[in-house]
């Protein structure tokens, strides 16, 4: 090699090696921006989801997206029911995560009784993406901040572990839009406000009127499907009692869901309650509702208040209830 040569190379190293040290600083800096604005969202708070997976103690677990985390009140199942209770539901997320959760929950924890909050897309929604791809989405963000997290991690994608450990951007490669654009949650209530995991919404927004329910189904997903096969597995193999609820919608009633359905099948050829409650016109009121998917503080009082009854009664006619060292005296 002539001595051009070896300048020319000299050169280029010089330059990648600058180049590579930008790299660096603007993932370090943009991706610490992003990091901070998330941890501000209640969807970010990492210690509900923590809680669930590393020292969960409570004899009652909620699992479902943001319209559980806004529509179960934990407290009104502990005053029904004498459980305590834990809301470990999660904004946007959907039943691939939820088993992944409660798997290593129970390695932890068994609870005896277990909500889980479907919606009536909970086969269906964003197919376009794998449910292994949404998943990591969820979790990722956590893999830096939380052994926990990371230990779960690192036996699902190890190779998404390595890549988030050197790039703080990698691990929000899917929210960098929306947390800069501010939908990153932080206007649904404040995490101040959280209780067990609860998060209530104090005001009404909803509109005159209820708008019609949007039908755009692909096929059902059927890793979701087998998802939610083996959340319902993992109850009834650790004795948990599952109750699936389709909370209440602030929109005009519609037909069974390609998902909704599939749920039903399952849920009774398992014999799992399944209460579909979408559509009950005992909540369809405007002061129920924060918007039309997320019930309001009054809502989720009126709900809870229903579940937590309808729950007892439930367990009180197989015999469970009066087996709970949790039961009131």
């Amino acid at each position: 090699m002539t001595n051009s040569e070896i300048q020319v190379v000299k050169k280029l190293s010089i330059k990648l090696v600058i180049f590579l040290a930008m790299m660096f600083i603007l993932d370090r800096t943009i991706g610490s921006v992003i990091e901070n604005k998330y941890k501000k969202s209640p969807q970010g708070d990492i210690s509900i989801l923590s809680h669930n997976i590393s020292k969960p103690t409570e004899d009652m677990t909620v699992y479902g997206s943001s319209r559980a985390v806004h529509a179960y009140d934990c407290e009104i199942f502990t005053d029904t029911l004498g459980f305590t209770c834990y809301n470990t539901a999660r904004e946007n997320s959907l039943i691939p995560y939820h088993e992944t959760i409660l798997n290593w929950s129970l390695k932890k924890h068994v609870p005896k009784v277990i909500i889980l909050d479907i919606t009536p897309k909970e086969f269906t929604w964003r197919s376009d993406e794998s449910p292994a791809k949404v998943l990591s989405f969820m979790i990722l963000p956590y893999v830096r901040r939380d052994t926990s997290f990371s230990n779960m991690y690192k036996e699902i994608y190890p190779m998404e572990v390595a890549k988030a450990k050197i790039s703080e951007l990698y691990a929000y490669n899917s929210l960098v839009l929306p947390i800069i654009m501010g939908k990153d949650g932080t206007k649904i209530g404040k995490p101040s406000d959280v209780k067990n995991g609860y998060l209530p919404l104090k005001t009404s927004e909803v509109k005159f009127g209820l708008p019609k329910y949007v039908f755009d189904e692909s096929d059902v997903d059927t890793v979701s499907r087998n998802k939610f096969q083996t959340f319902v597995d993992l109850c009834l193999q650790n004795k948990v009692k599952l109750f699936v609820i389709q909370s209440p919608l602030y929109i005009q009633p519609f037909p069974e869901t390609k998902s909704t359905k599939e749920i039903r099948t399952i849920c009774e050829r398992n014999n799992v309650p399944y209460w579909d409650y979408v559509s009950d016109t005992a909540f369809l009121k405007e002061k129920y509702f924060h918007d039309n998917i997320h019930m309001s503080e009054a809502g989720s009082i009126a709900f809870s208040t229903k579940m937590a009854s309808e729950i007892k009664k439930f367990l009180q006619k197989d015999g469970s209830l009066a087996d709970s060292t949790s039961m009131k005296k």
